[in-house]
């Protein structure tokens, strides 16, 4: 598995940036209850490094000058674009019935062509079926903490409102608005028609979650951003991880000894410590975490 080393698919210098690895000694240090108020509570960016380089970022001759020019050039193409992400995009209901449920297919199943109906669809394994992204919500979200994240550090960095206000409009849209939101589970994640309405591995869908904590965190000083989504995105965020711990999907991951399993870790351990349920964090890493780089890494 490729551990994203990176927030975002940009030339951002990798000084900024923590691997999978952070995350876990962050959860283990106990400093990280004692941080300074004035550093952003991220996960896996360097909370240090981001605050020097919003202090040097008006500065032409700035070693990181280019970079930040062309983070605010993707930050104002995704404005320009407007477009809004939803699970809701698609007329393809997911088996539950309802939209709001995530829904993707297993990326090597195909239709069975010895079938008039294609079903059940058959393996091919290592071989993706474009019908994946003509109907999945895994694009959407992909597209969505991506957007979210080019916005936010534009915001952090050049504290124009303009990219907070749009970074604050794609969250709503995901995850509070009620004509939009996402139920808080991937029941229907990763599904072979014809012979399931949902699989374990749907959870590695987003896996980016990891990711977009930070986001969230480096919005923490707008005016667009208000208390109360807030309080609504910790309330989803925390009842996605209960069903992370409690659904036998999510059990099922936790035993994997892949990179699903290392996928499953990073989602629990960054909201544990979006929610500060440091405790909780400490437990996946010493129960689980620590087993997978052994045997994973090192």
């Amino acid at each position: 598995m490729n551990i994203p080393q990176n927030t975002f698919r940009t030339n951002f210098p990798n000084s900024l940036r923590l691997p999978l690895i952070a995350i876990l000694a962050i959860g283990l240090l106990s400093s990280i209850s004692c941080s300074k108020v004035t550093e952003p509570q991220t996960v896996l960016l360097d909370a240090k490094r981001l605050l020097e380089v919003r202090a040097n970022a008006h500065d032409s001759d700035y070693k990181y000058a280019s970079e930040l020019k062309a983070l605010y050039e993707k930050a104002d193409a995704i404005l320009e674009a407007g477009k809004v992400y939803t699970v809701t995009w698609t007329d393809d209901i997911p088996p539950s019935g309802d939209i709001h449920d995530y829904f993707s297919l297993s990326p090597y199943w195909w239709p069975d062509s010895s079938k008039p109906d294609g079903l059940p669809y058959i393996q091919h394994d290592g071989e993706t079926n474009p019908e994946r992204d003509l109907i999945s919500d895994r694009k959407p979200i992909e597209s969505m903490i991506e957007d979210v994240g080019f916005l936010s550090q534009a915001y952090f960095f050049s504290r124009q409102e303009k990219y907070a206000t749009y970074a604050s409009s794609l969250l709503r849209a995901w995850f509070i608005d009620e004509a939009t939101k996402m139920n808080p589970n991937i029941n229907h994640g990763q599904v072979r028609k014809g012979i399931n309405d949902g699989h374990k591995g749907g959870i590695i869908g987003t896996r980016r979650f990891c990711l977009l904590v930070d986001s969230i965190t480096l919005l923490d000083q707008s005016s667009s951003w208000k208390s109360e989504d807030q309080i609504a995105l910790r309330d989803w965020m925390g009842t996605f991880t209960e069903w992370l711990l409690e659904h036998e999907f999510g059990r099922d991951e936790r035993a994997s000894n892949n990179n699903h399993g290392t996928s499953y870790d990073m989602q629990v351990i960054s909201l544990a410590l979006f929610a500060n349920r440091h405790d909780l964090a400490k437990s996946i890493i010493n129960d689980y975490t620590f087993d997978r780089i052994h045997t994973q890494i090192l």
